[in-house]
């Protein structure tokens, strides 16, 4: 599948890597209360938007898989939903 060499391709590697390192400073952030940059301490409402945000970063870090995931046939077999009979045959 396409999908699948998109993850190998240099270009996506960078991208991994660029919200893997943002990951960490957002959970440096949010178990410091501090800002990485300015040193400063963090007001909880600021806090909790570095949370929201590092739910995102980790919703987009897993997005490729998921959408190989989707879109990948199924292994199982669905049961027929017609509680019918499908031929003279299964009513003996």
């Amino acid at each position: 599948m396409e999908l699948r060499a998109l993850l190998m391709t240099p270009g996506w590697q960078i991208v991994r890597k660029n919200i893997s390192d943002n990951i960490e400073v957002l959970k440096f952030q949010i178990l410091r209360k501090i800002n990485f940059n300015t040193k400063k301490e963090l007001a909880d409402p600021e806090v909790d938007r570095l949370r929201d945000q590092l739910n995102f970063m980790e919703d987009i870090i897993d997005t490729p898989e998921k959408i190989i995931e989707q879109l990948s046939p199924s292994e199982e077999t669905e049961e027929d939903p017609d509680p019918y009979y499908k031929n003279i045959k299964d009513i003996k």
